[in-house]
């Protein structure tokens, strides 16, 4: 169809009534165009004075929760006795304590393709008394072997090798309190090859591993040591000094040693030693 200018088109063309209404519908659009934009307006205010709410209700929210958390704090100390550091001190707990896990229900899932090859351990506590003199030193020296377990016979049947990889000696001083005589020193040093009296303490203060200590009442000191075992070398014996593994039929080798010496001192009094033994074993019968 051809176009035909506004200006002169024909009483009752088509296109006489359509545009006859385009300014209504201009008028129309326009109208509707502002409404659209108002209540974009409109819903962009309501969201930004809804947030201000939030955060003004949240922020009295915090606020009060704090003062009634403080409030609780304070009704909590007063109740207490006013001090908030006891805390502590009211809940002890002993670490180390904690670190033993009870035993549970679980069993191993899988075992060691060769059980005679497992080193198997076992820890035993013997418990020795030194009495001190006012008139000599007195001097003991530790030194242990399989025999020294309680248990040994048993070890002995089911394994064929053994050793001491270490052991710990500790010394609790049982100085009556309040006592107006002098406590003893406790000499002590580490020797690898022998445990006879040395008789002196001049002589053991030379040991490089020497150490003194003045045991008072309450008071302790731990020596340690990884021993040795002595063997023959050559044609000398019990001349090469070693760590290794000693067959169970000879339970009575010595592994060396804590030598210790307790001056002479203003009354006797008992020291207890508490001596702690790693022993392990392997080679399952």
């Amino acid at each position: 169809m051809a176009l035909v200018p506004a200006g002169h088109i024909p009483p009752g063309h088509p296109l006489g009534g359509l545009i006859a209404a385009l300014p209504a519908a201009r008028a129309f659009l326009s109208e509707l165009r502002g409404y659209y934009n108002s209540r974009d307006s409109w819903n962009r205010l309501a969201h930004e004075h809804e947030q201000k709410e939030l955060l003004r209700s949240a922020g009295g929210q915090t606020s009060h929760s704090s003062s009634s958390s403080m409030g609780r704090r304070k009704s909590r100390n007063k109740g207490s006795g006013g001090s908030s550091r006891g805390g502590r001190g009211m809940t002890p707990v002993n670490r180390a304590d904690l670190g033993v896990r009870p035993p549970t229900y679980s069993i191993p899932t899988t075992v060691p393709r060769q059980v005679s090859n497992q080193v198997v351990w076992d820890v035993v506590k013997v418990n020795t008394v030194i009495t001190t003199s006012s008139s000599s030193i007195v001097e003991t020296n530790f030194y242990w072997s399989l025999n020294s377990h309680p248990s040994a016979s048993s070890w002995i049947a089911l394994y064929d090798q053994w050793c001491i990889p270490q052991f710990s000696c500790t010394f609790q001083c049982a100085y009556p309190e309040g006592a107006s005589t002098s406590p003893g020193i406790l000499y002590t040093a580490i020797d690898f090859d022998n445990a006879t009296n040395l008789g002196s303490i001049a002589v053991l203060e030379d040991y490089s591993t020497c150490a003194a200590a003045l045991l008072v009442a309450g008071q302790n000191t731990t020596r340690s040591v990884r021993p040795c075992v002595k063997g023959a070398l050559g044609s000398a014996n019990a001349a090469a000094m070693d760590r290794q593994w000693v067959d169970c039929a000879a339970p009575s080798v010595p592994w060396y040693a804590i030598r210790s010496i307790v001056a002479i001192c203003g009354a006797s009094y008992p020291i207890s030693v508490v001596s702690t033994i790693w022993f392990a074993f392997r080679t399952q019968i």
